[in-house]
């Protein structure tokens, strides 16, 4: 785990930046930013810092090949220069979609602030492809949330997950 200075202080943006890094569907990420309003400057902006922090590893170009796509798309004016050029070199990249992936999560730990707890995990989008523990279980992360978000629930007690 690891402290995290996320790029932006508004609240959904930094929602945003965190949506991007989890790699949540596309459509998803599309749905909440019109849900906020027009996408701007500053939503290109926080994509174009995530999709850079996610392009560190080869293995999450498809998932930013299809984000960038869709929001080209998706625009009624330009995209900006650093989306313009992100765009470009994803879709020249080679890369073979082995299915792993590198997600990484944030969650508040404490009071409320701009710096966040990250955890990296490397994950296989297959079910039995890495044996299920590389699989991503969303009862798991719903666990990790609840514990993370109250760690005095758990502090001292011996907790046992079976799933």
């Amino acid at each position: 785990m690891n402290n995290t200075q996320l790029p932006n202080t508004d609240p959904k943006l930094q929602q945003l930046y965190c949506m991007i890094m989890q790699q949540a569907p596309v459509p998803h990420i599309m749905q909440h930013m019109h849900n906020t309003h027009d996408i701007d400057h500053h939503h290109q902006s926080t994509i174009a810092a995530a999709a850079t922090a996610l392009l560190r590893d080869a293995c999450n170009l498809p998932y930013i090949r299809r984000l960038l796509t869709t929001l080209v798309q998706s625009l009624q004016h330009e995209p900006d220069d650093s989306i313009a050029e992100m765009l470009a070199h994803v879709l020249t990249a080679a890369h073979v979609d082995d299915g792993w992936r590198t997600k990484t999560f944030y969650y508040h730990h404490g009071a409320v602030s701009h710096t966040m707890q990250s955890l990296m995990l490397h994950t296989h989008v297959g079910l039995l492809e890495g044996a299920t523990g590389c699989h991503e279980w969303e009862a798991g992360f719903r666990l990790a949330e609840v514990v993370l978000g109250d760690p005095h629930l758990v502090r001292g007690v011996c907790v046992v997950v079976w799933l």
